[in-house]
């Protein structure tokens, strides 16, 4: 017995399709390399394909064991050139009258992705080929070689017409209008495209496939078939010569490799994703394609194809909404914060990748004051957010240009209805706290009224403060409804802020959380931290809610003295 190293890595697959595969790869060395049987081991099913031999059925015999013993965990090519004079093959010269014979081993780790999240799985490969000659010294060790290698090449072919398989059934392609399209295309691009395609590439859909063997004209031997030649049409009518190139060169590569290739291009303003695979399908095709015989359109591709438009637009959609995202998060100031005894708690939570919320904390240090904001602009998502992004730029200039919280309103008011359209509006609190005398002075616009808790009284209680939301009516009117209103804080006082998002939440009843249980949950953790307060009102909302759909986005607010 001698050996040779080889490591191949590809496996064998037990079934009727594989059979016939396997069956046209023995012609074919049969004739090339004048061998006599075949044997392919799958060690998974514990079966056999066998050609060239008078066995009968796929199972793994007895007296086969030995060999499978022997050779599967091997990395190397074994063989002997006289069976009958080598102890360890003589039972091929019994069973096939085998003189010389080979065995090549098998082995692969393959990877695959099952829709099991992002979890992989590995499974080791150990099978085996058996090769047998009657004649002795049938082959040399170079020509040993090259058959593994050639070997190799069939199995490759025989993977990637798999992969093509698993991604969309070839036979139920042609006849359904699956959402995929699929062709069958030769080296001159001359094409038999299913339904689903033509409309994908817009072609008229009168000459679509009908044919029973896949529309396979190039093998089809039935000469007097009236379809031959009317639904095969030439691609090149189609695409652009920058995208024929594109393709010719993925072919190409398909065709060197005969590995699948992927290709994604631009077409009528869809975005099409493409994935070639490289076949030739019957032994005839397989001779004249080692032989180099008269070998006509006898390489193909299968070529299945798909619009992906909705797809590309919307992950440019997701990169868009995360840019979005980023900036708005980046206009929000610290959520915690501690400045001058004022203990500070933010929390805000978007219903999509961006919100309409918005809250800030200016500090006015040339007036001692802190400056406080919390807002609910109508709609939600990018025009939300984009509108969120300028009303925050006219808050902190008025907070600049104006002393009096109600000047700051107007300002407001006033640059929403000379620039922005009437649909636009938003609810809010304005209001500022001074540092030297601990007062909160705030107005109203329509916003849901804060909560306060006077730690003298040991009670909470709503701010009551009429006022309509911005830019809903004009400035007279806006002007009249509006009011100043003056809340002096002691040490222990809470006021919190929040929006509609928070007491209007909804659990799977369709109850809403509330005003009175917001309050709830407020008196009983106001001895905390402003954090504190925040998180157990979080926690008891989610609980209430029981992780029901959110519809809206939510902030809270939370400002303590110390």
């Amino acid at each position: 017995m001698k050996r040779l190293d080889l490591f191949s890595r590809f496996k064998i697959v037990f079934n009727d399709e594989a059979y016939l595969f396997f069956k046209d790869v023995y012609e074919v060395l049969k004739q090339l390399y004048s061998i006599d049987s075949m044997i392919l081991f799958d060690m998974d099913h514990n079966k056999c394909l066998s050609y060239g031999t008078d066995k009968k059925g796929f199972e793994i015999e007895n007296w086969m064991e030995k060999y499978v013993d022997e050779f599967v965990e091997k990395d190397d090519i074994y063989y002997s050139n006289d069976c009958k004079n080598d102890e360890k093959f003589r039972e091929l010269y019994k069973r096939f009258n085998a003189s010389t014979s080979i065995f090549i081993p098998l082995k692969a780790i393959l990877e695959t992705e099952p829709n099991m999240g992002e979890k992989r799985v590995f499974n080791k490969v150990e099978d085996l080929i058996n090769i047998n000659f009657k004649e002795k010294n049938a082959i040399s060790e170079i020509h040993i070689l090259q058959l593994g290698l050639l070997l190799n090449q069939y199995l490759i072919r025989y993977q990637t017409i798999k992969e093509l398989k698993s991604f969309v059934n070839v036979n139920t392609a042609i006849y359904e209008e699956t959402p995929y399209g699929l062709m069958v295309m030769d080296e001159n691009f001359i094409a038999n495209v299913n339904m689903s395609g033509r409309e994908i590439l817009n072609i008229s859909k009168k000459t679509s496939m009908v044919c029973s063997r896949m529309g396979l004209c190039y093998y089809c031997s039935k000469n007097s078939c009236e379809y031959r030649e009317k639904h095969l049409i030439n691609i090149k009518e189609y695409f652009n010569d920058e995208q024929i190139e594109m393709m010719d060169n993925k072919m190409e590569a398909a065709f060197q490799t005969f590995e699948p290739q992927h290709l994604q291009l631009w077409f009528d303003n869809k975005f099409l994703r493409f994935t070639i695979v490289p076949f030739v399908l019957e032994e005839e095709s397989l001779k004249k394609f080692y032989e180099d015989k008269d070998r006509k359109s006898v390489i193909s591709a299968i070529i299945s194809f798909q619009d992906i438009t909705d797809t590309v637009e919307k992950q440019k959609l997701k990169r868009d909404l995360e840019i979005a995202r980023k900036i708005q998060m980046n206009l929000l100031p610290k959520r915690e914060l501690s400045i001058n005894n004022y203990d500070i708690k933010a929390a805000y939570v978007p219903a999509q990748e961006v919100g309409g919320d918005y809250y800030d904390i200016i500090k006015l240090e040339d007036k001692n004051k802190l400056g406080i904001v919390i807002g609910d602009v109508s709609g939600k998502g990018i025009a939300s957010a984009l509108f969120v992004g300028e009303l925050k730029g006219v808050i902190n200039s008025s907070f600049s240009f104006f002393d009096n919280i109600r000047d700051i309103v107007l300002y407001i008011n006033k640059y929403l209805r000379e620039s922005k359209q009437k649909d636009f509006f938003v609810t809010s609190i304005i209001g500022t706290i001074d540092f030297d005398t601990n007062e909160f002075s705030w107005i109203r616009c329509g916003h849901n009224e804060p909560l306060y808790y006077n730690s003298k009284k040991k009670r909470s209680k709503y701010l009551k403060n009429p006022g309509i939301g911005l830019n809903l009516s004009n400035q007279n009117l806006f002007e009249k409804s509006i009011e100043l209103k003056k809340e002096k804080l002691s040490r222990g006082d809470v006021l919190l802020l929040y929006t509609d998002g928070i007491i209007e939440r909804m659990d799977h009843n369709k109850e809403v959380y509330g005003m009175e249980r917001l309050q709830k949950v407020f008196d009983n953790n106001v001895k905390g931290k402003s954090s504190d307060i925040v998180k157990a009102t979080i926690n008891d909302l989610e609980k209430f809610v029981e992780h029901s759909e959110r519809t809206d986005d939510m902030t809270l607010l939370s400002i303590k003295l110390k």
